[in-house]
Formats: C-alpha cells, structure tokens, sequence
C-alpha cells in the first residue's frame, strides 16, 4: 500500500512538473510570438521615405513639351516630385498667377514671360532673390549676352533667362526712294513715326500702312 502510494504521489509530482514545464514553453513560446509580432509591426508601421512636391507654373502648354520634361523628371527622381501648371499668357491668366502668388497657394518655381513683369512682382514681392539656393556660379556660366542684366534688380539675382529673341526691323526700300526718305543713322521713336505717317497712303483704294508690328 505504501509503495503504491509512493508510486502515486510521485507520478503526481511529474504531472506537475511537466505541466509547470509545459506553462514555461507556453510562456516562452507565446512571448516568442510576441516580440515576433512586434518586429513585424515595427517593420511594416516604418515611415516611408518623404517625397518633397515641387509644383511649377507656365505659360505653355503642357502637350507642348512642359509636361514631358516633367514626366522625365519626375521617373528619375522618385524622391522630388514635380506637378506642372499651366496658365495663359494674357492680362487674364497674369491676374490669376498673381492673385495665387499673393494668397500664398504653393507655387514654387514659375515663368514670367516679360521683364516689365518680373520688375512688378519683385516689388510686390511676388518673387524671392536666387542668392540663398547656390545658383552664381551656374548663372555666370550660362547667362550670356547682357542678359544677366535683365533679370538682376538691386544687385539681387531673380531669375534664370530661358531664352533671347532677337528683334529686327525690315524696311521696303522701294517705298522710301519712292517718297525720297532717308532713314536716319541713330533715328529716333519721333522720326520713326513720323516717317510711317509719310508713307501711309492709299493705293487702288486700300489703306496701306507705313509701318506693321508682328509679336
């Protein structure tokens, strides 16, 4: 009876340690899970890298060439991306650039399309000096031409030129020898009106015009 009482109890004494060992591996395993779970979450809840927007306004169309720039751009630099925004060149479309400039809408770069323009918005402060974003040295390289000039207001640089368009007056000589005109050599805006006063005239009852401006 004794030994089977023995016998008894420490089976009862294996259970229990089994059982205690097996609450451990629970423990272990369920906290095993655990920190396993909350790598995972840690890994996946990681901040995405931040992609800085850069949003552009111009007077040209977009399917003109603008938009692909843009297209190639932003497939090549995943981390900047760039929106393009279209306005129209005309009184209109100027109002509306400015009107956005003013109330503080996110407008980053922009092209303006005369120098009359550019002097305006630098008083209104519509526009922010170069100097602070490291540009010198790529405008002394690529602004040629004087026109670095243009676009520098109280020593201050305010803009990138894009372009020069060279402006020429043709003259129909025939038309001046034929009312005897010399064109001055150093002719002034007087002369010059005057001289289309002289040769507007009417032939075979149409109105010919001395002069003609195309822009």
């Amino acid at each position: 009876m004794k030994r089977l009482l023995s016998i008894l109890l420490t089976l009862v004494m294996l259970v229990s340690v089994f059982t205690a060992c097996s609450k451990k591996e629970e423990v272990a395993t369920t906290e095993t899970t655990a920190v396993t779970e909350a790598a995972s979450e840690a890994t996946t809840e990681a901040p995405a890298a931040e992609i800085a927007k850069l949003i552009v306004w111009g007077g040209v169309p977009g399917e003109s060439g603008p938009q692909s720039l843009v297209d190639a751009w932003n497939a090549e630099h995943p981390d900047i991306q760039v929106e393009y925004v279209r306005y129209v060149n005309d009184e209109t479309g100027n109002t509306k650039l400015d009107t956005a400039l003013l109330s503080g809408e996110q407008i980053d770069l922009y092209f303006t399309y005369s120098v009359d323009g550019m002097k305006k918005r630098v008083e209104g402060g519509m526009m922010e000096p170069l100097t602070s974003y490291g540009v010198e040295d790529f405008a002394k390289e690529n602004i040629v031409g004087g026109l670095d000039g243009l676009v520098t207001i109280n020593d201050a640089l305010y803009a990138l030129p894009t372009a020069k368009e060279p402006v020429a007056m043709m003259l129909n000589k025939n038309m001046l020898d034929a009312l005897n005109i010399t064109i001055p050599e150093n002719w002034t805006v007087e002369q010059f009106s005057e001289i289309a006063k002289q040769l507007t005239a009417e032939v075979d009852g149409k109105k010919v015009y001395g002069t003609s401006v195309y822009y």
